[in-house]
């Protein structure tokens, strides 16, 4: 699915459910159109480097889907990264990709973290619950959303 049908389910049916997970959070259609709207406009406000390339270092979770819809409405390429990696591995991937963001979640944020030492890269937690974490929030803070080209 691409981001533009997203925003098109969230306009027709706000209320139906996008995301629904038993073990790690649900979102209806606005929830997550309006959560990818915010986190894509700080993607773009963020100084990515020319790359433009965000590295995503996460389980499937919801907000690993929100990661990569905001950055494909961001004007960034999100780089899913295995999260059975090491750091090692992970590093070459931060330095060959050129990546000065990356998000990671709880089980992977350790080895991202070490994988990143030293380097130009921002690591964001994303919560392994839901859309919605503290640190993901700061990151986003009070930016203005997103507003979508037609």
């Amino acid at each position: 699915m691409t981001t533009l049908p997203l925003l098109a389910r969230a306009e027709h049916e706000p209320d139906e459910w996008a995301i629904r997970s038993d073990n790690h959070g649900s979102a209806t259609w606005s929830t997550l159109a309006d959560a990818t709207l915010r986190l894509a406009g700080a993607l773009k406000a963020f100084d990515l480097g020319n790359s433009r390339r965000v590295l995503v270092v996460a389980r499937n979770r919801p907000s690993t889907l929100l990661v990569h819809a905001a950055a494909a409405l961001g004007e960034a390429c999100s780089v899913p990264v295995n999260f059975h990696l090491t750091a090692g591995e992970i590093a070459y991937i931060a330095e060959e990709s050129g990546a000065r963001l990356a998000f990671a979640d709880g089980t992977t944020r350790e080895a991202t973290v070490d994988a990143v030492a030293g380097a130009d890269v921002t690591v964001v937690s994303l919560p392994d619950d839901g859309l919605a974490g503290a640190e993901l929030d700061a990151f986003v803070g009070d930016r203005q959303p997103l507003t979508p080209r037609p």
